[in-house]
């Protein structure tokens, strides 16, 4: 077993300015409006990045497929070649909650150096409790490499569950003691990964954010796995630190400006990015 420990400095928000961003998310999609299978904006523009393609917009069972739009704008539409993703609605009530599953997949196919890949599939669910007072996001994601007739490969699949008490976050950041706020569970082949996070207040009004991370082997491996886990302890280390660093600085450079926009003006950039009319 391996415990890892890190101290990450993140600037703060304010809490109204997520539950602002998360009600405008939700006032936008329900903004838009089916015509066929086409999603329209109260202005007529039509949505480039996804169509209707069963049930009701926003109703539990409604599924829409992507259509490509993005990767085609980014020039990366060929690389990675996965299917265009499908978005279904599980549950969608903002004073109870937002569920929403999105399954994307991956034929077999030839690679760069002569050979084959094999399939995969990855499905991701998201549930929010509830987007008039946001309480609690669960995340969940199962990933694996796929045979033929769809099964997982052995020892190719993985699945991780991550949960945010956002009342807990809160009380933390603000000095309050109690159980972490933020747990992330990863589960693959011979390993278990448990990540732990608890924000605390620091003097200029920032957010120290308190990391640990327990690696472990799984079932009968746990004895195998210690080895090499101990072996490989400062690399670990190094390595976790170096991607929680990336987190901080997306945090900074991608997250926190959108945050402290006006919602009015982030209104008009989440539009104009559905429409693809935001370069």
């Amino acid at each position: 077993m391996a415990r890892l420990r890190h101290t990450l400095a993140l600037a703060s928000v304010d809490r109204g300015r997520v539950e602002s961003f998360i009600a405008v998310v939700h006032e936008v999609l329900e903004s838009l409006r089916a015509e066929g299978g086409t999603l329209v904006a109260a202005d007529g523009r039509p949505v480039r990045a996804a169509r209707l393609v069963a049930g009701e917009h926003l109703s539990p069972g409604a599924r829409y497929q992507g259509t490509g739009a993005e990767a085609e704008r980014s020039g990366v539409a060929d690389s990675p070649r996965w299917t265009d993703g499908e978005l279904t609605v599980l549950g969608w009530d903002r004073a109870e909650g937002t569920a929403l599953r999105f399954d994307l997949g991956r034929e077999e196919q030839e690679s760069e150096g002569g050979g084959r890949t094999s399939a995969a599939r990855v499905v991701t669910q998201l549930r929010l409790v509830s987007a008039d007072r946001p309480q609690r996001v669960t995340v969940l994601v199962g990933g694996s490499l796929t045979r033929p007739d769809g099964r997982p490969r052995r020892w190719r699949s993985f699945s991780l569950r991550g949960e945010l008490d956002l009342g807990r976050w809160w009380e933390a950041a603000g000095g309050a003691p109690g159980r972490p706020p933020l747990a992330i569970g990863l589960r693959y082949a011979l390993l278990r990964v448990d990540l732990q996070a608890v924000p605390r207040p620091t003097a200029d009004g920032a957010w120290r954010l308190e990391v640990l991370t327990v690696a472990r082997g799984r079932g009968l491996a746990r004895p195998v796995v210690a080895v090499p886990l101990l072996a490989t302890r400062r690399l670990l280390h190094r390595g976790l630190g170096q991607a929680l660093d990336r987190l901080v600085e997306d945090w900074r450079t991608r997250v926190l400006p959108e945050l402290a926009r006006d919602p009015e003006e982030f209104r008009r950039r989440l539009l104009d990015e559905l429409t693809g009319e935001l370069g």
